[in-house]
Formats: C-alpha cells, structure tokens, sequence
C-alpha cells in the first residue's frame, strides 16, 4: 500500500494533530488588551490621572480616528523594548491608524510604534524626537507620568499633520499594500 494517495480529509486531520500535539512556538507575553486606550501596569499615573488621560485619548480618537495607546509596562522580562511593542501593537489591532506609547520604567525605556497608515506622518524620526526632545528631560526630573502626557500631547498634535509625502515606508507597510 505504499505510495497510495492519502485522501485530503486525512491529510488535514493529521495536520491538525501534528499541530496540537507540538510544543508550542514561542509564547505571546503580550499584556491583555485593556478595555481603553491606558493600560498602567507600571503604575506611574495616580488613578486620577489615568482616568483624564483615558477620557483624553478616547476623545481623540472619536474626533480624529487615531488610536493613541499609551502602556506602561512593569519589567519587560528580559525582551527589547522594540519586541514587546511590536508584538502588543499587533496582538491589539492598533496597527492600522495607530500609535502605540510604551514606557518601561524599570529599564529605562521609551518607545513609539507607529502605525502604516500613520508612518507619513509620524515618521520614525518625528517619533524619536518626541522621547528625546519632549519625554526624556521630564523623565529626568523624575516625574513620568507628566512626562507621558507631554508626549502624547505632541503626538496627538503631530498625528494628524500633514503627510511627508518622501517620508520611508516599512517593509512591513510595503508587504501588505495590495498591488
């Protein structure tokens, strides 16, 4: 019976076995997206604040259709801040017309990720100059949570500017523009 053909039901069902019985790949150490645009699991806003910032970036959202999340995560767990930001900014759906704040007090980090329908206009560039002209001294004066809003603000001042029509695409933009 060898090289007898293998009806696609019993190729599919094998595959699904295979599947669930491998190890599993790398695990998602993604947070669990919150219900709003704040998820403070670093606890730099005071409950009042995180409210107001809440209510800020929804009503951004709701005039402008920029999603503007801001997360501050506790310990990366070993990951570069570039990883955990990728990674939550897709896990969540934000990627699209989004912007994604990740502040990691405990490394000592910042990042801005930037979404494909944002990327002409919040360039990468734009992003680093936010962390280090406008969020980095205020971080040093030892106060994070006012140094958040003080980029987010810039951002959402930012976000909805005009495009720079020569700005770079990613790769990963390019991949997924129909042709």
């Amino acid at each position: 019976m060898i090289g007898r053909p293998v009806p696609a039901r019993f190729a599919a069902l094998l595959a699904l076995l295979l599947a669930a019985c491998s190890p599993p790949s790398e695990a998602s150490d993604v947070a669990q997206r919150p219900d709003g645009p704040v998820l403070d699991e670093a606890d730099i806003f005071r409950a009042e604040q995180e409210a107001a910032l809440e209510r800020d970036l929804t009503d951004y959202f709701n005039e402008t259709g920029v999603a503007l999340v801001v997360v501050t995560d506790s310990s990366l767990d070993g990951e570069t801040i570039e990883k955990v930001a990728f990674d939550t900014f897709n896990e969540w759906g934000i990627a699209g017309r989004g912007l994604l704040v990740l502040v990691a007090p405990t490394e000592r980090q910042i990042r801005i990720e930037v979404g494909c329908g944002l990327e002409t206009v919040v360039t990468d560039l734009l992003a680093s100059r936010v962390i280090e002209d406008t969020m980095i001294p205020l971080y040093r004066s030892g106060d994070l949570a006012v140094a958040t809003f003080a980029g987010v603000d810039e951002l959402k001042r930012v976000a909805v500017g005009p495009a720079i029509t020569d700005a770079p695409h990613s790769p990963l933009c390019l991949e997924s523009t129909p042709s």
